[in-house]
């Protein structure tokens, strides 16, 4: 059984350095829903964590602001049975959907 008070929501926070104000707020859970419910069959995500550091940076045209990072996700698939998976995502912070990933198999971690 799954309690909604362990999920864990990511979220990636776009500040404005000269006042602290937040300026954006990404949901890291939903972006990473969007990108697997389809292909893998993803009914929900309960939670998602930061497994290791990140890096920051731009696309090869500079146009977009993106971040990679491993995380650990507890998800649903379409049968209801709860699975984890450790994925390297890169987030495209400005247009708020994942660049790039890769899920890690055979219990080996990012």
């Amino acid at each position: 059984n799954n309690n909604n008070n362990n999920n864990t929501v990511l979220l990636f926070k776009n500040l404005n350095i000269t006042n602290g104000n937040i300026v954006t707020t990404l949901n890291v859970n939903d972006i990473i829903l969007d990108s697997f419910s389809i292909s893998n069959e993803w009914k929900n995500v309960l939670s998602a964590n930061i497994s290791s550091r990140g890096a920051s940076g731009f696309t090869s045209d500079l146009k977009h602001y993106v971040i990679n990072i491993c995380v650990n996700v507890l998800y649903t698939n379409n049968n209801n049975e709860i699975q984890d998976a450790n994925i390297l995502i890169i987030v495209d912070l400005d247009l708020k959907y994942l660049l790039s990933w890769f899920i890690f198999e055979n219990e080996e971690k990012c």
